[in-house]
């Protein structure tokens, strides 16, 4: 359940009408254990860096996987995703400044009410 918490935000969203027992399946399911003793084997074996350098990961998390060092390498992916989630939400709040930016302060707008848009020269 703890686990389960800390798990579910990297995690793509259920499908409609999926259970948690969907999850479940796939976790205890014979494919799912070999998947995961591999990527075990190739990370603790230190030659999982090229490999993660080619999903286009920081480097970090590369130098992280050379090791062989399980933990260190999810703490350098779970430290650079939050430095991308903080980016985000940055880039957001700058969009949404820059909206707010846009209105008037007064509240007035320099749409004309005679319905002619544009000056002309008589």
């Amino acid at each position: 359940p703890a686990s389960a918490q800390r798990l579910k935000p990297h995690l793509p969203p259920a499908p409609p009408g999926g259970t948690q027992d969907d999850v479940r399946t796939t976790l205890l399911s014979p494919q799912f254990a070999q998947a995961a003793n591999q990527f075990s084997s190739a990370l603790t074996s230190g030659q999982m860096g090229p490999v993660i350098s080619q999903f286009g990961l920081p480097a970090e998390v590369a130098a992280a996987a050379n090791t062989g060092d399980m933990q260190a390498f999810f703490k350098a992916l779970e430290s650079t995703a939050n430095q991308s989630d903080s980016s985000k939400s940055k880039d957001e709040d700058t969009k949404d400044d820059d909206k707010k930016d846009d209105k008037p302060k007064d509240g007035k707008t320099d749409e004309k009410k005679d319905g002619d848009g544009a000056m002309s020269l008589d």
